[in-house]
């Protein structure tokens, strides 16, 4: 549907940046997830579906930050909510 007026354009316009900006915030925290699950494995240890789904699912980059550094210290998962 295309708007005639600036003020229906801009909004629209808003709304698209928005959306593409938590596509990208979304996108960014799955990969901090993964490279999580990555030192993990790479270290032997073993992930439950309860943490990995704790993991995957966060999109608190400070949080995703916290836990890859714990990530390479921990001995087991589970250790990095601690």
């Amino acid at each position: 549907m295309e708007f005639k007026s600036g003020f229906a354009r801009y909004h629209q316009a808003l709304g698209a940046a928005r959306g593409a900006a938590q596509v990208r915030a979304r996108a960014e925290a799955q990969g901090q997830a993964a490279v999580i699950l990555q030192v993990l494995k790479t270290r032997g240890i073993s992930v439950s579906k309860d943490v990995r789904q704790r993991i995957v699912s966060s999109t608190d980059m400070e949080e995703l930050a916290a836990w890859l550094a714990c990530a390479v210290l921990v001995e087991e998962a589970k250790d990095l909510f601690e």
